[in-house]
């Protein structure tokens, strides 16, 4: 066999390498995206309630316990959620009226605003419920 040959073939062997790793990548994700479509609703209760479950534990840990919990208090007190929630629904609503109507603005403007309300007011709804503070345990 000649130098010529022998790269031919490698090159053939290495294309049909390619090609079957790639499909076979391809029919994984297909197969991947299958399952997540499938059960999206069970996997987002999962990861919900292990964020659920890991606060208190971050908490305890004393993760909160050094300058963002004096920061977090500092907001608490300043009553800044407050203004914070107030502007994002200012915003929320101006980006509303200036819909189109031809975009899913009002979809996404509407996932932010209540995004930004929940993550805001968590701590504070959490400590109303169970007379004790999700952060700061100090």
């Amino acid at each position: 066999m000649n130098v010529l040959s022998q790269l031919h073939r490698i090159t053939n062997l290495v294309t049909q390498g390619y090609l079957t790793t790639h499909s076979r990548l391809a029919d994984t994700k297909q197969a991947i995206h299958a399952q997540v479509d499938r059960h999206r609703s069970l996997i987002r209760s999962v990861l919900l309630a292990l964020w659920i479950e890991a606060i208190p534990g971050l908490a305890r840990a004393g993760i909160w316990n050094g300058g963002l919990c004096n920061i977090y208090q500092q907001v608490l007190d300043n009553e800044l959620i407050m203004i914070v929630s107030l502007a994002a629904f200012a915003g929320a609503f101006i980006l509303w009226l200036l819909d189109d109507g031809h975009s899913k603005i009002k979809q996404n403007i509407l996932r932010g605003f209540v995004g930004t309300m929940a993550l805001i007011n968590m701590p504070v709804l959490w400590s109303q419920l169970f007379n004790k503070g999700v952060a700061c345990t100090a």
